[in-house]
C-alpha cells in the first residue's frame, strides 16, 4: 500500500501549527458557554479572554459569582453548569480537574520597586483603588451603623405598642384587637412548613460551612495586630467580603435550598430574595408565634371578665396612638430591608475595588521584573468584575481597560457591564475581548 507523501506533509503542517497554538498550553480555566437553568435555552456565550455581559438580572449576576467562585475552588455543585476551556481543550465545566496548590498563595507580594514607566499608570489605578476601597469600607460601617439604629427605634417602637395595647383595657377592644389579629394570622399548617423549610436551609451543610469561613475570616482579622499593616487588613477585608459573596451567591442558586424556601414565601403572598429568604422566614415564625402568644393571653383576659375603663376620650386617644405605631413599625420595616439592600450593593463594590486593586499590583509587579505574579499565586480562574469603571476617576478609564486585557493573558477576565463605554471598547479590541447581551433566563427583564 502507498501513501500520498502530499497528504501526509498537510496533516504534518496541521499537526505544527495545532502545536504552536497559544491556547493549546495555556493552563487557565476559561468559562466559554453557560447553561440556562431553564430547558430549551440556548447557553450564554463568553469571549475567552475578556467577556463583557450586558443586560443580566439579578438572580443571573449572583448565579455567576457563584459560579466563578466555585471554578475557583473546584466546587462542581455550585453555580451554573457549562463549558470550560483549559490547555487547548474545551471540556464540561464539571470535569475540572482539582488544584494542585491552593488558590491565593502568594498574592500578598512585597511592594515592587518600580521600574517600567508604563508601571506608574498602574501605581494610579492601585491608589485609586485603595482609595476607593476605604470609601466603600466606610459607607458599609454607616450601612451597619443605620441598620442598628432602625433596630433598636424597632425595639423601642415595640416597647411602646405594648405599653399602650396595655391601656387598652375594655373587652370590646380586646375582641376587636382578637378578630385583627385572627385576620392576619397564619393557619398554624402554614408555620409548620415555613420553619420546616427554615430547618433544611439552616441545618443545610454546605451552608453551615460557609457561614464557618465568614466566621473564620472575621476571627482572623479579630486577631490582627496594629503592627501587621494595612497590607494584611486589606487582606482580611478581602477575604471577609469574599465569604460573604461565596454565602450569598450560595443562596440564591436556582433549587437550592434557599430558593426553595422563597418559592414557599411567595406561595403565601411574602416576598424575599433567595439570600434572604431565611432571615424574612425566621421573621415569619417568630412574628407568628408572638402573635398567638398575644392572642392566648388576650382570650384568658376576655376569660377573666371585662377591666377597668378610663374614659372614652383616653381610650380613643390610646387606639389612634396604637394605629400610628404600627404604621410607624412598617416604615421601619421598609427601612430596614433597604438599608440590607444597600449594604449588599456596597459589598458587591468593595469586592470589584478589591479584584481591580489585586490586578494593579500584579501587573505593577510583571513590568518591575518580578515575574508572573499571577502563576505565582496558584490561581488561574476566572475573575470577576462588575462595573469595573464605576468608581475610579473617569481619567484612569483607558489604563483599567488596557490592565484588563493585559490581565486576560493570564487568566480570563468576565465584567458585567452596561455602559456604552465598555461596549465601544470591546469592539475596538475585537477579538480580544467580546460582549455579550444576555438573553432568556440570564436577560434583566427591569
Amino acid at each position: 500500500m502507498t501513501l500520498d507523501q502530499d497528504r501526509v506533509d498537510e496533516a504534518r503542517q496541521r499537526l505544527r501549527a495545532a502545536d504552536q497554538s497559544p491556547f493549546r498550553h495555556d493552563p487557565a480555566v476559561r468559562v466559554v458557554a453557560l447553561d440556562s437553568p431553564k430547558t430549551n435555552e440556548p447557553p450564554l456565550d463568553l469571549h475567552p479572554r475578556v467577556a463583557v455581559l450586558a443586560g443580566l438580572s439579578e438572580s443571573a449576576q449572583q448565579s455567576i459569582a457563584a459560579t466563578v467562585d466555585a471554578i475557583r475552588v473546584r466546587n462542581p455543585n455550585v453555580g451554573l453548569s457549562g463549558m470550560i476551556e483549559t490547555q487547548g481543550r474545551r471540556r464540561p465545566l464539571s470535569m475540572l480537574n482539582r488544584l494542585l496548590q491552593a488558590p491565593g498563595a502568594g498574592i500578598a507580594a512585597p511592594g515592587a520597586l518600580i521600574s517600567a514607566p508604563e508601571a506608574s499608570l498602574y501605581v494610579e489605578v492601585a491608589k485609586s483603588a485603595e482609595r476607593a476601597i476605604l470609601v466603600s469600607a466606610a459607607e458599609l460601617r454607616g450601612a451597619d451603623e443605620r441598620a442598628a439604629e432602625i433596630d433598636e427605634q424597632r425595639a423601642e417602637l415595640q416597647r411602646s405598642v405594648e405599653q399602650v395595647s396595655t391601656a387598652i383595657a375594655s373587652v370590646d377592644e380586646r375582641a376587636d384587637m382578637l378578630a385583627a389579629i385572627d385576620e392576619v394570622l397564619l393557619p398554624i399548617e402554614v408555620v409548620q412548613e415555613l420553619q420546616a423549610g427554615l430547618d433544611v436551609v439552616q441545618g443545610d451543610p454546605k451552608r453551615l460551612e460557609l457561614q464557618a469561613a465568614i466566621e473564620q475570616t472575621e476571627a482572623a482579622k479579630a486577631r490582627l495586630l496594629p503592627g501587621d499593616g494595612a497590607q494584611a487588613a486589606l487582606l482580611a477585608d478581602l477575604a471577609i467580603a469574599e465569604a460573604d459573596g461565596t454565602l450569598a451567591s450560595y443562596d440564591v442558586i436556582p433549587d437550592g435550598p434557599a430558593a426553595n424556601l422563597q418559592l414557599q414565601l411567595q406561595r403565601f403572598g411574602l416576598e424575599a430574595s433567595p439570600d434572604r429568604a431565611a432571615q424574612v422566614a425566621a421573621q415569619v415564625v417568630a412574628e407568628s408565634q408572638e402573635l398567638r402568644d398575644m392572642r392566648d393571653s388576650l382570650h384568658r383576659e376576655l376569660g377573666d371578665g371585662p377591666a377597668e375603663l378610663g374614659d372614652g376620650a383616653e381610650v380613643l386617644r390610646a387606639e389612634a396612638e396604637c394605629h400610628d405605631e404600627v404604621a410607624e413599625a412598617q416604615s421601619l420595616l421598609d427601612l430596614r430591608q433597604g438599608v440590607d439592600q444597600l449594604r449588599m450593593q456596597i459589598q458587591r463594590r468593595l469586592r470589584a475595588q478589591q479584584q481591580l486593586l489585586e490586578m494593579a499590583r500584579e501587573t505593577i509587579a510583571e513590568l518591575s521584573g518580578q515575574g508572573d505574579a499571577v502563576r505565582a499565586a496558584g490561581d488561574l480562574s476566572p475573575v470577576l468584575i462588575e462595573e469595573p469603571l464605576l468608581d475610579l476617576p473617569s481619567e484612569l478609564n483607558g489604563v483599567v481597560l488596557s490592565m484588563l486585557l493585559r490581565h486576560s493573558a493570564h487568566r480570563q477576565v468576565i465584567c458585567v457591564s452596561d455602559q456604552r463605554l465598555v461596549q465601544d471598547w470591546v469592539y475596538s479590541v475585537s477579538p480580544r475581548a467580546g460582549w455579550t447581551m444576555s438573553h432568556g433566563w440570564f436577560f434583566s427583564r427591569d
